[in-house]
């Protein structure tokens, strides 16, 4: 999503994460990373994340880390919202025209304020995740959609999706 915007190459790297005067580095740690590899803060308990940022002249070099894997993936997707990236549903995804960083570089610690966070599709009529009539659609490919979006909504759980369709995508 960040690539979207910046229409720049995003590319994949191994090895510690360090600032770059005119670039972007993120580093996604789960739980159990090593909280002396930098001055980001450890994460709090499950459902807890931080993102902190560090500046270097026109680079920024941003710490994501969550206390179990859930929530890092939750850090990152509310790093995008803090960017201006709306996950409005599962096939709408809104990006700005540019990422809007605020003055102050990131210092955030987050938990979730409920223990289960989760959306209910019932299943016993047509809806949102039920096959189109007449529109052909990928089902499997639709349904995974609608499980990452709720991760980007930073649910705990979310059903009505079909096993035998996504295995254990969710």
């Amino acid at each position: 999503d960040l690539g979207q915007v910046t229409r720049a190459p995003v590319r994949r790297a191994t090895g510690p994460a360090t600032c770059v005067d005119g670039e972007i580095h993120l580093a996604v740690l789960g739980h159990g990373a090593d909280a002396a590899a930098s001055a980001a803060p450890a994460p709090p308990a499950t459902q807890g994340y931080t993102i902190h940022e560090t500046r270097c002249g026109d680079g920024r070099l941003v710490l994501l880390r969550g206390g179990d894997l859930l929530s890092a993936q939750w850090a990152v997707y509310d790093l995008a919202d803090r960017l201006g990236i709306r996950y409005f549903h599962p096939e709408q995804t809104l990006y700005p025209a540019r990422l809007g960083w605020p003055a102050q570089p990131l210092e955030v610690a987050a938990r979730g304020a409920f223990q289960r966070r989760s959306l209910h599709v019932h299943t016993t009529h047509p809806v949102e995740l039920s096959a189109p009539l007449s529109t052909p659609l990928d089902m499997a490919a639709y349904m995974r959609r609608w499980v990452d979006w709720n991760v980007k909504l930073r649910m705990t759980s979310v059903d009505g999706w079909d096993r035998a369709l996504i295995g254990d995508h969710a």
